[in-house]
């Protein structure tokens, strides 16, 4: 799989000290002597801060954890599904997600784009819309590298 670096898309929001909704704690604890500069900081943070992936282990103790899950189901060609508009608590539909039949490819990446990320980083990050039990069949019918979105959750 060949990418140009244009095609390349980091999707990753910055952690900021104090401001995420669950706790992270940076503690720079650099120290200078007459020969040099070191910086080094104890890191505090919970698993669900930031941009993040839901490996199996998270819910599932025979599932597979981080240090075995596949790098290559976390790079590859993705389709985008807008979903604009909809409210907290409201359900993605299987009508929503079936304007893109003919667009979804076999193990594409699929993301969902509902805006919510412009509350990243504020009080009303929840709730958010989720994805109705049919929407989510037939989207798991194409075996998607990853499933994803813009909100905090699915």
């Amino acid at each position: 799989m060949k990418f140009k670096k244009e095609q390349l898309i980091e999707l990753s929001h910055p952690l900021l000290a104090d401001q995420e909704c669950f706790p992270y704690h940076p503690y720079p604890t650099g120290y200078t002597s007459a020969s040099h500069w070191y910086i080094e900081t104890l890191l505090m943070m919970d698993s669900h801060i930031g941009t993040h992936i839901e490996i199996p282990y998270h819910r599932n103790e025979n599932g597979l954890d981080c240090k075995d899950w596949p790098l290559e189901k976390l790079i590859g060609e993705a389709t985008v599904i807008n979903v604009l508009g909809k409210k907290p608590n409201e359900p993605i539909t299987l009508s929503d997600v079936k304007k893109y039949e003919g667009i979804l490819q076999e193990e594409d990446m699929i993301f969902l784009y509902t805006g919510y990320d412009q509350y990243f980083h504020t009080p009303d990050w929840q709730p958010y819309p989720y994805i109705a039990e049919d929407a989510l069949a037939w989207l798991l019918s194409f075996h998607p590298k990853a499933l994803g979105t813009d909100a905090s959750g699915i």
